[in-house]
């Protein structure tokens, strides 16, 4: 089956309302994933390790991201997790962020993250702090989904740079049950699959 990575920007939108369509009447039983907000309990030593973008929902300063969008987790000795977002600016620049993610006060999934990307001096003061939710995680811990608390957030990740369509159509169903803009999602350019952008969309400086 084609890699969605390997599909137009158009055609991959196209793919993406076919799919959601029918996924409507499909079950995703074999994603980890509750009705809740977010995964149940998660296995932070699983979730380290490197994740690339597959394909997002537009919005704040991943925008300035074009293609090649990574993000590397690393555990904390204290809990939560060192993070390390690269990805390729539309003028072929680099981009690499550094910065923290913790468990949100008083959960117990530690699913619910809160980062921070502010120089490391100016993160004991309460600010620069955003949600990060992981609200879906296939068992192997292969595929995850990340947004935040009212949704406007949306990240399919993988642990490889293509994802086939035949692993987007449960987790299509499942989002749009959740009420998510699947609709909105952009693919991600991976040179990692082969590809480079020929043209950049929905990206802003």
């Amino acid at each position: 089956m084609l890699s969605l990575l390997r599909a137009p920007q158009a055609a991959f939108a196209a793919l993406v309302v076919v799919l959601s369509a029918a996924a409507l009447h499909l079950e995703a039983g074999h994603l980890s994933v509750p009705r809740a907000a977010v995964v149940p309990a998660l296995d932070p030593m699983r979730y380290s390790g490197t994740w690339f973008e597959v394909a997002r929902v537009p919005s704040g300063a991943m925008r300035r991201c074009a293609a090649d969008v990574t993000a590397t987790y690393g555990p904390r000795p204290g809990g939560g997790f060192e993070v390390v977002n690269r990805c390729m600016r539309r003028d072929g620049t680099v981009d690499v962020v550094r910065g923290e993610a913790r468990p949100r006060e008083g959960d117990r999934t530690g699913a619910r993250l809160e980062v921070n990307f502010l120089p490391q001096i100016l993160r004991r003061l309460p600010l620069g702090w955003a949600e990060q939710w992981i609200v879906a995680v296939d068992p192997d811990y292969r595929v995850a989904i990340i947004s935040d608390s009212d949704r406007s957030e949306l990240r399919v990740l993988s642990r490889v740079p293509e994802l086939d369509a035949d692993r987007l159509l449960p987790l299509m169903a499942m989002l749009r049950a959740q009420g998510y803009a699947v609709d909105r999602l952009v693919r991600t350019p991976q040179a990692a699959a082969g590809e480079r952008p020929q043209r950049v969309v929905n990206v802003t400086t």
